[in-house]
């Protein structure tokens, strides 16, 4: 499990094409982005502010391997710095997922769980994946898979 989550991260906080992908994947902000209204340059901050934060959480990747819990690593606090300096791209890297995008957040956040009353009885349901360096998956439903934890 510890590698397929260092490979994972590594992959994520390697790839300067996330930081794009993460926004198009973002509920709210693929279709602002998609719209004449919002200009390139909000989009590009907020692709910016992405990166900077995928950088900021790379003393978090290089933890995973030391003995101890998180809270002896410090991962609370680091989240919390890169929370604090991201305020443009909060709403792509910590969020919980909803029944219209099931995904948490890129790096914090619980993936959606669905039930009977956000599942139709004729749909198979998948779960939504949590963040990738903190977080639960959501329960799928009518014989849908359940998502990964962070």
């Amino acid at each position: 499990m510890a590698s397929t989550r260092r490979r994972s991260l590594a992959a994520a906080l390697g790839a300067s094409a996330l930081a794009g992908a993460a926004l198009t994947a973002a509920p709210g902000v693929a279709a602002d982005s998609a719209s004449a209204s919002m200009p390139s340059a909000v989009t590009q901050s907020k692709a910016e502010c992405v990166d900077r934060a995928l950088d900021m959480a790379k003393p978090l990747l290089k933890s995973i391997d030391k003995p101890g819990s998180a809270r002896a690593r410090g991962v609370d606090r680091e989240l919390r710095r890169i929370r604090d300096a991201s305020s443009g791209c909060v709403d792509v890297l910590f969020r919980d997922g909803t029944a219209d995008n099931p995904n948490a957040g890129l790096l914090v956040g619980d993936g959606f769980a669905f039930d009977a009353s956000t599942c139709p009885d004729v749909e198979e349901c998948n779960g939504g994946n949590g963040g990738l360096l903190k977080g639960d998956g959501g329960d799928g439903y009518n014989g849908g898979n359940g998502g990964s934890a962070g």
